[in-house]
């Protein structure tokens, strides 16, 4: 079918409707080397954006889409 299965093991729970500061802190807490992490695309998430990734940057993390990583 032409799918990729992802299972991110970070889930920064922005569904959840809490706050752009618990979607931040949850997605840079559970985030390291290797993960996939799960974003929504909410006013709240894209509020948090720039600050998640400066912070994973300043962690000298690189930032790969779910393709590049799988090679397609």
């Amino acid at each position: 079918a032409g799918l990729t299965f992802v299972l991110a093991e970070v889930d920064a729970r922005d569904w959840e409707d809490s706050s752009t500061e618990a979607i931040v802190s949850t997605a840079l807490t559970e985030a390291g080397k290797g993960s996939f992490i799960n974003l929504r695309s909410t006013s709240l998430t894209n509020l948090g954006l720039q600050t998640i990734f400066n912070e994973l940057r300043g962690l000298r993390l690189d930032f790969l889409t779910v393709s590049a990583n799988c090679g397609d």
